[in-house]
């Protein structure tokens, strides 16, 4: 079996490249690329904000990992699987829950997963 290799793109400073119906546009800044995506359709978050399956090792980083798949994936069954594991929180946690809940159902996804980042303590 061949392997697929991951895809590369250079990209010149305002040049854009499309993936799906979003248009990426590469600003360099200095010793920084800034990329601007103009679009809703895609979901995006940097690496340093994700939690993968091995590393979600509590319920709350559990119920992150759940709500951070349902966001990138657009799952029904990660949302269910974060809902049940919302049964076991706290009040206070629950209400944290909640607001980010609301948060997403109103498209601040980037607020919802920031309250959720805080309640897993990732």
């Amino acid at each position: 079996m061949e392997a697929i290799l991951p895809l590369k793109i250079n990209l010149k400073d305002g040049e854009s490249v499309y993936f799906g119906a979003s248009k990426v546009t590469a600003v360099h800044n200095g010793g920084y690329t800034i990329l601007i995506i103009d679009g809703e359709s895609m979901p995006v978050l940097k690496e340093s904000e994700m939690v993968s399956l091995d590393d979600a090792d509590t319920p709350k980083k559990r119920l992150y990992y759940h709500m951070q798949q349902h966001y990138l994936e657009r799952s029904g069954e990660h949302l269910r699987i974060a809902e049940d594991l919302a049964r076991g929180l706290s009040r206070n946690d629950l209400e944290i829950f909640n607001a980010a809940r609301a948060a997403f159902t109103e498209a601040r996804q980037f607020k919802a997963l920031r309250l959720l980042r805080d309640l897993a303590g990732v």
